[in-house]
């Protein structure tokens, strides 16, 4: 699966699509710049699909097979798939997430929601509009409520 990389303003709507997280970066510092009011920080993470959990199923699977074959036979069904190597349980196991994978895939059932991890903060610099103009010190303010002119 190849990694898709988002940017948000707010660390909670997330935007775009791009292959790398410095072109994600690139792109929310451009768009940064022009909002309105100004921003601090950017924030970029992957966005990523959930695991659709195929995997892990054979124990289950085994056990209700000894169930139904018990309950066709009886007690004579106690050895039905008893004394099973870790190595059987996960070769069932690997054929089973194929399988249930193949079929996800095939009736388009694989999860569509998303869920954005490995979040960075990035700090924004501050737009030219935002400036003060170099050299012009008429109204800094040196103490809090006092502003001194030169």
């Amino acid at each position: 699966m190849t990694a898709v990389f988002v940017y948000s303003f707010d660390r909670e709507t997330f935007a775009g699509e791009f292959s790398t997280r410095n072109e994600a970066l690139a792109i929310a510092l451009n768009r940064a710049d022009g909002n309105p009011s100004p921003l601090t920080a950017v924030y970029v993470g992957q966005r990523v699909s959930p695991n659709p959990r195929a995997f892990g199923h054979a124990r289950a699977v085994i056990d209700r097979m000894k169930d139904r074959v018990a309950e066709d036979i009886g007690d004579d069904a106690d050895s039905y798939l008893r004394g099973l190597t870790d190595k059987q349980v996960t070769e069932l196991d690997v054929a089973m997430e194929k399988a249930i994978l193949t079929w996800l895939d095939s009736n388009r059932l694989m999860p569509q929601c998303t869920k954005v991890e490995s979040i960075t903060e990035h700090p924004v610099p501050i737009p030219m509009q935002w400036r003060e103009p170099a050299g012009d010190a008429s109204n800094e303010v040196h103490l809090v409520g006092e502003t001194r002119r030169w």
